[in-house]
């Protein structure tokens, strides 16, 4: 396409690496996050489920991470690839959910002292009531 519109801009900022944890900037902004927060639940979501969003579930997994594939949140370009996909994560220990599983399980609550958002269950007890 270059060499046939030589004046045209490249809108893409892929790297042509398919498993996004390979890429050194994804990785270290996710090596980042995790050094802050000390968090290793990660929830993730792609264009297409049998590449985008499952070879970094594999990688993330590899590693140590507890991974939750939210498989409706994403494309597949047949339920053959989708339902592949899907075996392959859950086999290899994701923890597969649904938008709609976090939709009802992890809704956001109001914490009226400190007028923040607390994720439940992942706080057991909302910081304004810690000591």
């Amino acid at each position: 396409m270059a060499t046939r519109c030589p004046n045209s801009r490249r809108f893409s900022r892929r790297t042509d690496i398919v498993n996004c944890y390979e890429d050194p900037t994804f990785r270290q902004a996710l090596e980042d996050l995790v050094a802050k927060t000390g968090r290793r639940h990660i929830i993730i979501s792609g264009v297409t489920i049998g590449t985008c969003f499952t070879f970094p579930t594999l990688s993330m997994l590899q590693d140590g991470y507890s991974v939750f594939p939210v498989v409706d949140a994403c494309g597949a370009w047949n339920a053959y690839e989708a339902q592949a996909a899907m075996s392959r994560m859950a086999n290899s220990g994701a923890s597969l959910a649904s938008t709609s599983h976090w939709h009802a399980n992890y809704r956001p609550t109001r914490c009226a002292r400190l007028r923040m958002t607390c994720w439940r269950p992942l706080f057991r007890t909302c910081p304004s009531t810690a000591s």
